[in-house]
């Protein structure tokens, strides 16, 4: 089985990773192969050029168009590609630490964050395996209270998936 971990911290055990690219480099910190990000005014995924100024948000567009082309590259041949693959996105915390929650800047940076997964899912599409992939989406964070309304389980919707899996509480959902 052959894994991925594209702009995550967390990359034990990863076949590929961008973190292990970064320490094999000898840099380290967010500024670590900085010369290797694209120019984040060239993204054809930023809404407002304005939101450029917030280093943090600027930083995520660049970070979030490398990690598209990263999992572009790791799917070229789906023979190839990884079996379990973990893509975190930047700029939507980026996005909502910027602006705050329900702002502009928040609402562009979830736009950016879904125009790329679509690009990854058409390209996934062209090459004929998008019903052959499970894509998990989740979130680190909110900058609003939990509803205590809300209560409930993952478990009628995790088994309607048919996929094998072990709940160890809230927020611990591992696939098997």
């Amino acid at each position: 089985m052959r894994t991925a971990s594209v702009d995550e911290a967390i990359d034990r055990g990863a076949d590929y990773s961008t973190m292990a690219l970064i320490r094999a480099s000898g840099e380290s910190g967010a500024d670590a192969l900085d010369d290797s990000l694209p120019d984040p005014h060239t993204s054809p995924f930023l809404g407002d050029p304005a939101y450029l100024e917030d280093g943090y948000f600027r930083w995520g567009v660049r970070v979030d168009d490398l990690g598209l082309q990263q999992m572009k590259d790791l799917w070229a041949d789906p023979a190839a590609a990884p079996t379990l693959t973990w893509w975190a996105n930047v700029v939507t915390d980026g996005g909502h630490h910027g602006g705050g929650p329900r702002s502009a800047m928040a609402r562009d940076s979830l736009r950016q964050a879904d125009a790329r997964l679509s690009v990854f899912l058409d390209h996934l599409e062209g090459l004929g395996v998008l019903d052959d992939v499970t894509v998990l989406l989740t979130a680190d964070h909110g900058f609003e209270g939990s509803d205590p309304a809300c209560t409930g389980s993952w478990k009628p919707a995790l088994d309607a998936l048919g996929l094998p899996y072990r709940d160890e509480g809230p927020g611990l959902v591992y696939l098997l």
